[in-house]
């Protein structure tokens, strides 16, 4: 099983780090640090093997505007990773044809380069703006599944590990206790082998294990800042 560090010792200890041939999800609200870890592992994939990583490329399909080339160099140089940028394949893509062509086209850069991460940023946003009303519900599902469908038999037949940032629905509980699910529900997190929470508690950040019971061994905390994501200092 082939894995590699997120750089936050608690987050791998978490998930075991990210594995490839599997999909890992993480999803949570605006600022919880999606697209700060996207960024992250990034480079962490980069790294030399006994520093954790990979020594590989990383695809980045960017559905939300969100890539940022300085947030990168500032991530890789506290990593001490050079050239990160080159070895990062950069797709910003406008709607969800453009989406689906583009992890396709990902099989070219695998075979060619040994890329070892896919990073949708986000799976649902282009289905969400283009597909709204209820009656065409079932198309989007369907679309969905073809692309999860996908994605899913890219990892498994090159042994790339695929993460997809989700965003978040409020699931009323009662009238006084609510909750966060990922949209596209079961759909999506039956493709997922991690699905991961990103949360702000005060003035936390916190990583939980979805669905799993409250308990210390299934989150932990961390900080954002500059340069990426820490664990939380003492």
């Amino acid at each position: 099983m082939t894995k590699f560090t997120t750089g936050v010792k608690a987050l791998d200890k978490l998930i075991g780090g990210i594995e490839c041939g599997a999909i890992t999800q993480f999803f949570g609200e605006f600022g919880s640090g999606k697209s700060i870890l996207m960024h992250q592992l990034c480079v962490t994939v980069q790294l030399e093997h006994n520093l954790g990583g990979l020594n590989s490329f990383a695809i980045y399909i960017d559905n939300e505007g969100s890539f940022n080339p300085l947030k990168i160099e500032k991530i890789a140089k506290r990593f001490n990773v050079k050239d990160a940028l080159k070895r990062i394949f950069i797709k910003r893509t406008w709607s969800f044809d453009d989406q689906l062509l583009s992890l396709k086209l990902t099989e070219e850069y695998i075979n060619k380069y040994g890329v070892k991460l896919i990073i949708i940023d986000s799976v649902i946003s282009h289905l969400r703006g283009e597909f709204p009303y209820q009656e065409l519900l079932l198309l989007r599902q369907s679309l969905l599944k073809d692309f999860m469908n996908k994605l899913l038999d890219i990892c498994s037949k090159y042994d790339v590990a695929g993460i997809i940032t989700n965003q978040v629905l409020s699931i009323t509980q009662d009238e006084k206790h609510w909750m966060l699910k990922p949209v596209g529900g079961n759909l999506i997190n039956q493709y997922c082998k991690y699905i991961i929470k990103l949360g702000k508690f005060k003035d936390k950040r916190y990583a939980k294990i979805f669905d799993a019971p409250e308990d210390d061994t299934n989150y932990v905390f961390f900080e954002i800042k500059e340069d990426g994501i820490y664990d939380l200092s003492p």
